[in-house]
């Protein structure tokens, strides 16, 4: 029993730590075409040109207080003829939509793609049919996984005007990562799971690996996976389900966004 808690301690501090970490977001976007974006005079809140994204665009964008900055990497479809690609003030456009010189309520979406890292647990395994004995098996234990993949990030920039106090922003945003994971878990065995051959219940170390599908919002993440389980040891040559399939919910947070 004592063995056990260790491991479980073990596996969660790793989880904390490694929750803490996660890859630092790239200025670089993409933003999808049918959107409209403003160009303004240096220090004057008067729009002076706008054009119209007939396509999408490669972008780098800089959050300043109430407004988004667009400067685009390549000369995006629009309907003006002007080069309007290249890092310069003249080419420094704004998701700002006029309403007596101020933003309105209309919300400006790009898209951030970026590789991450982040600490995940698969808190509840469901274990298909190993035999005529038991059709199936759902197991809680405690475990972590070390992800990587491929995160999109859709975000919706709005600007809102209060009273007193200035011109604003708020984001909205909603993402989903492809992912790889591998990571330490612990293992039950059971003489149900064992086929009678271990004597007494244990509780052994192991290791888990897979793929998953995680969607976040703000920073809390779920998802689904599918992976598989090794025991280490002896002991775990006995199990009915060692290096056998399984499908779970995930979970993840992330400290730092």
């Amino acid at each position: 029993m004592k063995n056990s808690i260790k491991i479980i301690v073990g596996i969660l501090t790793v989880f904390m730590f490694t929750s803490c970490y996660n890859t630092k977001r790239s200025s670089k976007v993409w933003i999808p075409k049918g959107q409209d974006l403003f160009l303004k005079t240096s220090g004057q809140p008067v729009v002076t040109d706008s054009i119209h994204l007939k396509g999408g665009a490669q972008a780098t964008i800089k959050d300043q207080t109430g407004h988004l900055q667009v400067t685009f990497r390549t000369t995006p479809d629009s309907d003006t003829t002007k080069d309007i690609a290249g890092d310069n003030h003249a080419n420094q456009f704004y998701a700002h939509f006029p309403k007596q010189g101020y933003a309105g309520s209309k919300s400006f979406k790009y898209i951030e793609q970026a590789p991450v890292f982040q600490a995940v647990s698969v808190p509840f395994k469901v274990r298909p049919r190993a035999n005529d004995s038991i059709p199936y098996e759902v197991s809680t234990s405690a475990n972590v996984g070390f992800a990587f993949g491929w995160e999109f990030t859709h975000k919706w920039y709005s600007n809102i005007y209060e009273g007193g106090s200035g011109l604003k922003s708020r984001t909205r945003q909603f993402s989903y990562a492809p992912s790889v994971f591998f990571g330490p878990t612990t293992v039950a065995l059971k003489n149900g799971n064992t086929n009678n051959l271990i004597g007494k219940d244990r509780t052994i170390l192991g290791l888990n690996a897979g793929a998953m599908m995680v969607f976040g919002v703000s920073r809390f993440d779920v998802g689904l996976a599918a992976g598989f389980d090794w025991g280490l040891g002896k002991p775990s040559k006995n199990w009915i389900y060692q290096g056998k399939p399984w499908f779970g919910l995930v979970v993840g947070f992330e400290f730092i966004k």
